[in-house]
């Protein structure tokens, strides 16, 4: 985070932006479950196991659009949060592709005082399908280096990797676990992503009520690209919340 000064004036916040509070982002976290059961309820059998990334991806915003007009969840509410975003277009860190489109985007209502462009201030998600036809090299090299490269959530320091687990996936090993011995095998050091150890997150970082099933994780990446204003984004936290999709 760095900041300008003027006398007279409020202090401007230029990115890399502070991370959203813990509390906030557990917040999002529950209504994507939430909003994931119910699609999964509504479009049981046939239309799910049918159903393409882009199919349930808008199916799942929908269902946070209605969770959120509802007003039935704690915390999630229009007075804190905008509507969700689906492919919405922005800017990548160095403004030369200026049509990436991550698949989900949340965004406060209120932004923190001085921050420059609130548009990149959010809560940016890419989802991808997990089965034995998607597996984790898609995942991987279409979903977590997105983050890495500076596509998406270049001025924040942590983002969401949503996962829709088929049957077919397997769940033979926990999804940390999982996703941990790929990376290892495929990104060692020196190569273009560096991963730290993924780990349960502790369950006194968030409320009871909002550490629900399944649980998240969290890997961290290096990024090795320069803001505009030459200042380094600093490393990423990836969460990873897999819905099962039967």
């Amino acid at each position: 985070m760095t900041g300008v000064f003027n006398l007279g004036s409020q202090p401007r916040i230029e990115p890399p932006y502070p991370p959203w509070p813990t509390e906030t982002v557990a917040i999002v976290e529950e209504a994507i479950r939430v909003a994931a059961q119910r699609v999964r309820r509504s479009k049981a059998g046939r239309k799910l196991k049918a159903a393409r990334e882009n199919d349930l991806t808008l199916w799942l915003r929908h269902a946070l659009d209605l969770l959120l007009e509802s007003g039935s969840m704690p915390g999630f509410t229009c007075d804190v949060f905008e509507r969700p975003r689906r492919g919405e277009e922005v800017e990548n860190y160095s403004g030369k592709a200026i049509s990436k489109k991550p698949d989900l985007a949340f965004y406060r209502q209120r932004n923190p005082s001085g921050v420059t462009e609130r548009w990149h201030d959010g809560w940016f998600c890419e989802c991808k399908i997990l089965d034995a036809t998607h597996p984790l090299r898609d995942y991987v090299r279409d979903g977590i280096m997105r983050f890495v490269k500076g596509d998406y959530a270049w001025a924040m320091p942590a983002a969401q990797m949503i996962g829709y687990v088929r049957p077919s996936f397997g769940h033979n090993r926990r999804a940390d676990v999982r996703l941990m011995s790929y990376m290892s095998c495929k990104y060692r050091q020196g190569d273009k992503v560096t991963c730290a150890t993924a780990a349960r997150l502790r369950a006194d970082k968030v409320p009871a009520e909002l550490s629900g099933n399944p649980p998240v994780f969290a890997t961290r990446h290096g990024r090795r690209f320069k803001l505009s204003s030459g200042a380094k984004p600093g490393d990423i936290e990836l969460r990873h919340l897999w819905l099962p999709m039967t």
